[in-house]
């Protein structure tokens, strides 16, 4: 009798084997002929030195680990139209939904990805209106890329370009000052329209005015001594006749004012400025670069 129930335990497990493999096999040749489309990353950086944060890289030339980006696929020989990746910091991306060529596409099929971080900007799009954290500096910068994908050589290479503009202001603690603590752009605005959702096009219509009661927070805290380095996202954009910076020390505000000054995408703009006890309300200084 143990001999049997010992056989009879022998071919249940090799029924379950063979149950096992014959989904494996379905499994396998569900996805047979299908070719996955692999992703890559890098970003052209803002050609300025000083074009970080003082705290934090938050502008290199790869998307930092973790970033999500939205890709979108064309055509019908693409499994999924859209997906979301993650960036691994080394120019990988990896998505729980695997675009893959279909078994139906020819082998001369190809796709246009267009990609978006951090996410895809559709009517309008508004910074933060306090940039002063990495986390909202960071969600202030749309990035777009596109690339061809051909199912022969299925990897598409994705370059993200900035679409907003950076003000770097570099602020020294001068003679007579004890403290700065605040820098704020007061002037231009914090919305502009897409004209174009699929190719991320910026249009020319801007909407909420910055002012000193309704500003872009920069940078808050006590520096002083030395100089503070910081940064902020703007839509591109001219500003004109205007105060732009407001610089906040001692309990006084300290104003920088632009006649006529245009700001483009994916440009930086580097202002220095010495605050000092005796110095004017008015600063009137040129900033050192603009830089691509």
């Amino acid at each position: 009798m143990m001999k049997k129930n010992r056989l009879f335990g022998m071919m249940l497990l090799s029924a379950a084997t063979a149950l096992l493999t014959s989904c494996t096999n379905d499994l396998t040749d569900e996805r047979q002929g299908e070719v996955p489309i692999t992703l890559t990353t890098a970003v052209i950086e803002s050609q300025d030195p000083m074009a970080t944060r003082a705290d934090a890289d938050v502008q290199s030339t790869q998307l930092p680990s973790g970033a999500t980006f939205v890709a979108e696929f064309s055509g019908d020989d693409v499994s999924v139209s859209s997906a979301i990746y993650t960036a691994d910091g080394s120019g990988g991306a990896i998505t729980t939904m695997q675009p893959c060529f279909t078994l139906s596409s020819s082998a001369s099929s190809s796709t246009t990805v267009h990609a978006y971080c951090p996410s895809k900007a559709s009517g309008t799009f508004s910074v933060q209106a306090n940039q002063s954290t990495d986390d909202a500096y960071k969600a202030s910068d749309l990035m777009y890329a596109t690339a061809d994908i051909h199912k022969s050589s299925p990897t598409g290479a994705l370059t993200f370009a900035h679409k907003m503009a950076k003000i770097i202001v570099n602020a020294t603690v001068g003679d007579g000052i004890s403290s700065i603590t605040a820098v704020k752009i007061v002037g231009g605005s914090r919305t502009v329209n897409i004209t174009d959702a699929t190719t991320c096009t910026l249009g020319t219509t801007l909407t909420d005015a910055l002012s000193a009661s309704s500003p872009i927070t920069v940078w808050t805290g006590s520096q002083t001594s030395g100089t503070l380095s910081c940064a902020a996202l703007i839509p591109p954009q001219t500003v004109t006749n205007s105060d732009f910076l407001v610089i906040t020390a001692d309990g006084e505000d300290f104003i920088y004012n632009v006649d006529s000054k245009a700001f483009a995408t994916g440009l930086s703009y580097t202002f220095n400025v010495t605050i000092t006890g005796w110095a004017s309300r008015k600063i009137r200084t040129v900033p050192l670069r603009d830089t691509k």
